[in-house]
């Protein structure tokens, strides 16, 4: 062979080469996101989502038996100090509804819960901790039905001294986080 022809050969074969490489290159990165596709993030982490009035925070996706907990606060006009919340939460097999309210209510009394227009149901107080006393409630299709139709509810309990206080809750957000809620539990399955 003749110099020009060899040069020629170890040039193309240098060319050839590099292309392989490149090729390889793009193959190994290109692989990552199409062959192997990524996993959607909320999978390995805790997740919060602000959904107007409501928050739903989720168990990593990876927890099978994990879920997400809705929650919405009751603020004090003035000074945005909590007084009451609200709480949908998986309990065993169902959904409950959990109302804390502060301490020194008058526990026989119990929780009056009004959505809406509808009429009041009386919830008893389950227990009382620092964090104030909790009534729960079966959160079936009823009442999530009802909450979903309405904007705002609200809560009555009986103060110590024998005077009834109306605390107000938001719905606004309540049907987007129900909704949050199922397509995370879809994900689980």
């Amino acid at each position: 062979m003749t110099k020009p022809a060899i040069a020629m050969t170890r040039t193309a074969l240098a060319i050839s080469g590099l292309g392989i490489l490149l090729a390889g290159a793009a193959l190994a990165i290109g692989s990552e996101h199409l062959f192997f596709r990524r996993h959607d993030p909320r999978d390995d982490m805790e997740t919060i989502a602000k959904l107007q009035d409501w928050q739903m925070t989720c168990q990593p996706r990876t927890m099978k038996k994990g879920g997400c907990i809705l929650q919405s606060g009751i603020l004090q006009k003035g000074t945005n100090n909590m007084v009451a919340e609200l709480t949908i939460a998986k309990k065993d097999d169902a959904d409950v509804l959990s109302i804390v309210v502060p301490l020194g209510v008058y526990i026989p009394a119990g929780i009056q819960l009004t959505v809406g227009h509808g009429s009041a149901k009386t919830i008893p107080f389950k227990t009382c901790l620092e964090v104030g006393c909790i009534a729960n409630v079966s959160f079936d299709s009823g009442l999530a039905g009802t909450m979903s139709q309405n904007s705002d509810g609200v809560i009555t309990v009986v103060a110590g001294n024998g005077k009834s206080l109306s605390l107000n809750f938001s719905l606004r957000g309540y049907n987007d986080a129900i909704s949050a809620r199922a397509v995370d539990k879809a994900a689980r399955t």
